[in-house]
């Protein structure tokens, strides 16, 4: 998600990936959604089930921002266009916080078998 947004750091940049200018792996963003919605929860400890369905949510809710800024870039003003960079640097800090409990909860169920 980070080099993702990464690429969309302004007005013009987001302009060039919907008109296919700039490559945007739009595709592995799907992948990553499915392959972490694919994740059975009841194959997990119950720890880990929370911050699995948070992960889930979040990647779910960038691809569908994506998307959407992506069909209707043209019609967005600065606003919408601040309001867009500012979801995506706070959906990057949650999912930042997530990986990171579910990296430490992952040490603990490993450190107790």
């Amino acid at each position: 998600m980070t080099h993702l947004t990464g690429q969309m750091k302004s007005r013009e940049a987001i302009y060039e990936i919907a008109e296919g200018r700039i490559h945007f792996d739009l595709g592995e963003l799907a992948r990553l959604d499915a392959t972490v919605a694919g994740i059975p929860l009841y194959s997990l400890p119950s720890s880990l089930v929370t911050p699995t369905m948070i992960l889930s949510a979040t990647i779910r809710q960038f691809r569908e921002k994506i998307e959407m800024v992506l069909r209707v870039q043209r019609n967005m003003d600065a606003a919408a266009f601040e309001d867009f960079f500012r979801v995506l640097a706070e959906m990057n800090a949650r999912m930042k916080a997530t990986c990171e409990d579910v990296s430490k909860e992952v040490e603990r169920v490993q450190a107790e078998r």
